[in-house]
């Protein structure tokens, strides 16, 4: 089998994975977010009930400022989705796709993006400390001011992000090779 015929197939399979998905509207989300709150506010399950958008596409939509902490975005697609300033303390993205969204100044604290597709995700200024990062592709991704204090970053994909502030010393602890703010290379085992 060549390359050109092995990428056909992966892009198949990616295709009818994405097409199985469950795509949500702007009301049922509005629901899920007053019911989230609810949940989170009654000591997790007296009332209300956790966000939990396993699987759903989600992709382009704006959650800017949301109050998340604890929800479950597995395996749902985020492609370009606006999650700015968004409250996700151990929120789960483990397996999700969020290729180019915006977490930017987000609150991602002990959040979990075991092998979350972030490719060319905006981090800017965003807390990821303790967070679980391993495996994530964060290829080409801005991570400015972003603090990953504690993160754990084994596994994970960084080439060409672009690196600064208080990320730069957490990135280079870990064995990234970092050039002119850019991520080119690794240097761990």
């Amino acid at each position: 089998m060549d390359r050109q015929h092995i990428c056909e197939m992966i892009t198949r399979i990616a295709n009818r994975m994405l097409s199985e998905r469950v795509a949500i509207d702007t009301a049922a989300v509005r629901k899920i977010i007053v019911n989230h709150k609810e949940w989170y506010l009654s000591f997790w399950g007296r009332s209300g009930e956790r966000a939990n958008f396993t699987g759903m596409t989600l992709g382009g939509i704006d959650l800017e400022g949301v109050f998340f902490p604890r929800a479950i975005f597995s395996f749902a697609y985020l492609g370009y989705a606006n999650l700015s300033g968004a409250h996700l303390q151990k929120a789960d993205f483990r397996d999700a796709v969020c290729i180019g969204a915006s977490f930017a100044h987000a609150d991602c604290r002990k959040a979990y993006f075991y092998f979350a597709d972030l490719y060319n995700v905006d981090f800017t200024d965003a807390n990821l400390a303790d967070a679980d990062l391993r495996k994530a592709d964060m290829e080409n991704s801005i991570l400015n001011d972003t603090n990953l204090r504690g993160a754990d970053l084994r596994g994970a994909r960084l080439l060409r992000a672009t690196v600064s502030g208080k990320a730069l010393s957490v990135v280079a602890a870990n064995g990234w090779i970092v050039e002119d703010g850019i991520v080119t290379g690794y240097n761990g085992s």
